[in-house]
């Protein structure tokens, strides 16, 4: 509890992962990865409650032994790779609300493909969330090498490059000092008033704030490479 809110933290994982099967539970340095993001809303000084949404006993059975609650299984329809990610939500949420004695005022929302993000992570973010009066905010990064200014186009038949943003080489600024600061999705941590995801139905809208965290918190897992990068990552946090 923050600020006498109460925090309900939604983590999903779903058992129908194409491109590493099984990916949800492989575990990195004896850890399954789903179970990351329950044990950093465990040591956080402000959550209240975790729920763990998925269609898998198994993975249920995975997350109980890391400190979650399962009470329920995810209906198939929302486990699919057609499945919409706020469908899933709201059908935890309105779990809660109809089988619970208890009321939550704070969604945050942790997903296992973002290992990286710890305690420190969800009760600085949510400070920041009472702080700025938030309404929804998610995590940002600076995005330093990957400026849309330097983005180019490729003619497939030619394989002439021109610049996508301008019309010729010459305007391009070839100074990254003079560019202005642009951000992208991380995906490491959502948060946002229950009330208001619930009639926007998605964290991304127009009273939508960011925060930068420390750290390079970016770094998804979605290819097997990327076990072998949060292995040793994770190492140093140790």
């Amino acid at each position: 509890m923050i600020n006498s809110k109460k925090i309900l933290v939604v983590v999903p994982a779903r058992s129908g992962s194409k491109g590493i099967p099984g990916k949800n539970k492989k575990t990195i340095n004896g850890i399954p990865l789903l179970a990351y993001p329950i044990i950093a809303a465990n040591k956080s000084k402000y959550v209240d409650k975790i729920i763990f949404s998925s269609d898998s006993r198994e993975m249920c059975d995975i997350a109980n032994k890391y400190g979650a609650e399962t009470p329920f299984l995810r209906p198939k329809e929302l486990a699919s790779d057609e499945s919409v990610r706020s469908d899933m939500i709201l059908h935890a949420l309105s779990y809660v609300k109809e089988n619970f004695r208890e009321n939550f005022d704070i969604l945050v929302f942790l997903e296992p493909t973002s290992p990286l993000t710890n305690e420190n992570d969800i009760d600085t973010a949510l400070d920041f969330f009472f702080k700025h009066n938030c309404e929804s905010l998610v995590s940002v990064m600076e995005s330093p090498t990957h400026h849309p200014e330097y983005a180019v186009e490729l003619d497939s038949s030619t394989n002439i490059i021109k610049p996508f943003l301008r019309n010729s080489f010459n305007e391009l600024p070839m100074n990254r000092q003079s560019l202005k600061p642009l951000y992208f999705f991380d995906g490491s941590l959502y948060i946002s008033k229950i009330d208001k995801f619930i009639e926007k139905k998605e964290f991304y809208h127009e009273f939508t704030k960011g925060i930068v965290l420390d750290g390079n918190k970016s770094l998804e897992i979605d290819e097997p490479i990327d076990f072998l990068i949060a292995k040793e990552i994770l190492k140093e946090y140790e």
